[in-house]
């Protein structure tokens, strides 16, 4: 029994129930021997919060005992049934003494700094609960990345030491080979593809092999170069279209002047057609 299942089982409980749980948890006749918790622990407390006041004021395996009276009080029986039985004995002495660390671990999430805590885009720790922190290495062998407090194991244990940890990833099991279950620390020149220490002596042996990185930074600047010749491409085409544009323009222009020009030309032989017959009609007028 770990306090993360008080938590997972509060969880399940609907907003309502939830507050009529921490109601009964601040009544003083809530379980013979066991003491009401102050309101003002629980009044803004969250299901996680809850569980740590819980732990803290009645140990684990009171925690649970208190925990399965309440749901009775407020009719959910069958969260009860899903909790082991709190009858006294070794394993429930055993649960007392491992509760320690469990809540440590939910109280450092709990009270953890907020630049701390996972945000998106973040790759975050696989082993806490509730709260996720940030990750701030990724384990290789175990496939699992952790925040600074789940990491300590890694760098105190002599065992743990020997793993290869890196920056934090996502999807680790994408990074391990899948037939040799080695990390995919080489690159395949030869067939494209990543491979572990293990496929270089078998599947791809006498192949063009390169480390990884080396075939990353190589790439990188493939990329940048096809990069820089897209973007050169494109401002051609851009000065292109503004010359094909100034062009229209000027054609617009000709053409606009082209009519001006014409409806002179018609204007003024218009007027000289006018003045014509004028004198035409006043010289026939004088001969009459």
């Amino acid at each position: 029994m770990k306090a993360v299942d008080l938590f997972n089982t509060l969880e399940d409980l609907k907003e309502e129930e939830f507050k009529k749980f921490k109601w009964h948890l601040q009544q003083q006749d809530i379980l013979e021997g066991y003491q009401s918790i102050k309101v003002s622990k629980l009044e803004k407390a969250e299901r996680q919060d809850t569980v740590d006041v819980m732990v803290k004021t009645y140990q684990l395996h009171g925690a649970l005992k208190v925990t399965k009276k309440v749901l009775e009080k407020i009719n959910r029986n069958d969260l009860v049934q899903s909790l082991p039985d709190t009858s006294s004995g070794p394993q429930a002495h055993r649960c007392e003494s491992m509760n320690k660390a469990s809540i440590d671990v939910m109280a450092a999430a709990s009270n953890a700094p907020s630049e701390d805590v996972s945000k998106p885009g973040e790759v975050p720790c696989d082993v806490c609960t509730g709260t996720k922190l940030k990750a701030l290495k990724s384990c290789l062998v175990c496939l699992a990345s952790y925040c600074e407090t789940h990491l300590e194991p890694h760098l105190a244990a002599s065992r743990l030491k020997r793993h290869q940890l890196i920056d934090p990833v996502e999807n680790l099991e994408g990074r391990m080979c899948t037939k040799h279950d080695k990390p995919l620390e080489l690159f395949c020149k030869t067939d494209q593809t990543c491979v572990c220490m293990l496929c270089t002596v078998l599947d791809h042996k006498m192949h063009d092999v390169v480390p990884l990185k080396e075939e990353y930074e190589e790439k990188k600047v493939e990329l940048w170069k096809t990069e820089a010749e897209i973007n050169q491409m494109i401002q051609k085409r851009r000065l292109k279209i503004q010359e094909v544009k100034h062009s229209v323009d000027l054609s617009e222009e000709d053409a606009d002047r082209e009519i001006a020009e014409g409806v002179q030309v018609f204007t003024s032989l218009k007027e000289s057609v006018e003045r014509g017959l004028k004198e035409l009609i006043d010289t026939i007028k004088e001969k009459q």
